[in-house]
């Protein structure tokens, strides 16, 4: 049912987007604390609809290296990308700043092993197939790899996706091409899950704030990655082909107190959605 007063919202919402185009930069969301870490939650001012135009990606591209070049000024240890701002089409899922400016202390993290991390740990166990829809970034390589290993079946729907995961001999005999799944978009067969995210310790403080579409006291895996990585004082970057080790940054995630995000389990079918939009 349409919310009519909603469409009242329209003139600000056109009239900000225009204003924030023509003059806009990163500000700050929200601060938190937890254990020796201060932390920032940046927002690079731009719909998520702007992210589908190739002259918005360029100028979201300049905003987020603004932000690092500025976070980096500031004596930043960590700064960990968004789910939107690390595209590969928008600047190599971060490698591009790291290749530009070599220079940069601080370190760029995209979260992309505690990603890996999160949806094989949330898949439940006895599991055989998982469907795998979305665009095929590294994260979903690593994913349907470390599944095809554990012997689960990965099937995708469409050939291009299939031509293009079977290239690699790791994915064996488990990666099949199934067009069962394309004829409805919700199957009651199938176990859906939050994108990436874990449960915040009760010690991280002021975190009032809902994060996109996730519960209260849910981050991001990309956002706890970077809080991780300051913690555990990794001196690296993970960004563009680079993945930091999955099974370390879930372990180090679980003893810093973050927990994961529970969904019942209701089938041994479950659906992963291989596109993650966010903040």
């Amino acid at each position: 049912m349409s919310k009519w007063y909603l469409w009242l919202m329209w003139p600000v919402t056109v009239w900000s987007m225009i204003a924030t185009c023509i003059h806009g930069r990163a500000f700050i969301v929200e601060r938190n604390a937890f254990r020796k870490l201060k932390l920032q939650s940046w927002a690079i001012p731009r719909y998520t609809i702007q992210y589908l135009f190739q002259w918005q990606r360029e100028a979201v591209s300049d905003l987020i290296e603004e932000a690092i070049i500025e976070a980096d000024a500031s004596g930043t240890k960590v700064l960990s990308l968004g789910l939107l701002n690390q595209g590969e089409e928008i600047n190599r899922y971060g490698e591009l700043y790291i290749q530009r400016y070599p220079q940069l202390k601080v370190k760029v993290v995209d979260g992309s092993s505690l990603v890996v991390a999160i949806v094989l740990n949330s898949i439940p166990k006895g599991t055989t197939q998982v469907l795998l829809r979305g665009s095929l970034s590294k994260v979903a390589y690593a994913i349907a790899s470390a599944l095809c290993q554990r012997d689960i079946q990965v099937s995708t729907v469409y050939k291009f996706e299939h031509e293009r995961l079977k290239v690699s001999t790791e994915f064996g005999d488990n990666l099949v091409l199934s067009k069962s799944y394309a004829e409805k978009k919700v199957h009651n067969d199938c176990l859906y899950h939050h994108t990436p995210a874990m449960v915040a310790p009760s010690s991280l403080e002021n975190l009032n704030s809902c994060e996109n579409w996730l519960p209260r006291r849910a981050m991001s895996a990309s956002r706890i990655a970077g809080i991780v990585h300051a913690l555990e004082g990794w001196n690296v970057n993970e960004c563009g082909q680079k993945m930091f080790d999955v099974e370390q940054v879930w372990e180090a995630s679980l003893k810093h107190g973050f927990r994961p995000l529970m969904t019942p389990n209701k089938s041994q079918a479950f659906h992963l959605n291989a596109s993650w939009p966010g903040f």
